[in-house]
């Protein structure tokens, strides 16, 4: 299959192309994991997405952007739909940042006991990224049938998770 690069070492991701992605379906939602280091992301590999999940029974899905668990530096493109349910939750010791792409999500913040502390909501138009400190009770919820966003946060992922939820 004909790998497509944009220049000497930077390939642009194709989901279709067995050589720039591997697929990981253990995890809460089907991941494609780059093979390359240097991946470019347009507006069709977006389009891409859209159309696999829908294949897949509109099934959340995600691109990492980085090639293993184990990664040091966790880079995912997201597509979670508005029917999955999201429970507040939070990382000890990480921190997470969201990008949006497309669609409209609620970011809701919470104290140790449940009450909401603040909430942010974020779209491509406006206020468009959100950094959540370590250690703090969150929940992502889409407010658009679907939302698509770029999430960055230190690795690597634990095989058990590294969530703790409120009680």
């Amino acid at each position: 299959m004909l790998v497509k690069k944009i220049k000497d070492s930077i390939y642009k991701l194709d989901l279709n192309d067995e050589s720039l992605v591997t697929i990981d379906e253990s995890g809460k939602s089907i991941a494609y994991f780059a093979t390359e280091a240097n991946i470019a992301i347009d507006r069709k590999v977006i389009e891409e997405l859209k159309k696999t999940s829908k294949i897949l029974g509109k099934r959340d899905i995600r691109i990492c952007l980085h090639n293993s668990r184990d990664s040091s530096l966790h880079s995912m493109i997201n597509l979670i739909y508005k029917k999955e349910k999201h429970v507040p939750h939070k990382h000890i010791e990480k921190s997470e940042c969201y990008h949006m792409i497309e669609g409209q999500m609620k970011i809701t913040t919470f104290d140790e006991k449940g009450k909401i502390v603040d909430v942010c909501i974020l779209d491509r138009n406006d206020t468009f990224v959100f950094r959540i400190g370590k250690d703090t009770f969150h929940t992502t919820i889409p407010e658009t049938e679907l939302v698509i966003f770029h999430e960055t946060r230190p690795g690597p992922f634990p095989p058990n998770g590294d969530s703790v939820y409120i009680n």
